[in-house]
């Protein structure tokens, strides 16, 4: 399983460094992602490919702004 941490461009290193070692510390990939700035979205595009994927996360963790970036077509509303 991968875990996206999107918002890095929001992110200070000590918010990120505490969510990462919890995750990394149980097994789970992650993968450090902004879709403003491109950073990770190579990454994540490569890993989702021909995967069955489901994005969860609060109000405004960007989920709505990856749909987007990875289709442009769905213009949704973010």
């Amino acid at each position: 399983a991968v875990i996206c941490i999107n918002k890095m461009d929001i992110s200070s290193v000590e918010e990120i460094d505490d969510v990462a070692s919890l995750y990394c510390s149980v097994g789970y990939r992650l993968i450090l992602t902004s879709i403003t700035t491109g950073q990770g979205t190579a990454e994540l595009r490569k890993t989702l490919k021909g995967n069955t994927t489901v994005l969860a996360g609060p109000s405004g963790t960007g989920k709505s702004s990856f749909l987007n970036y990875i289709n442009p077509k769905l213009s949704l509303e973010t």
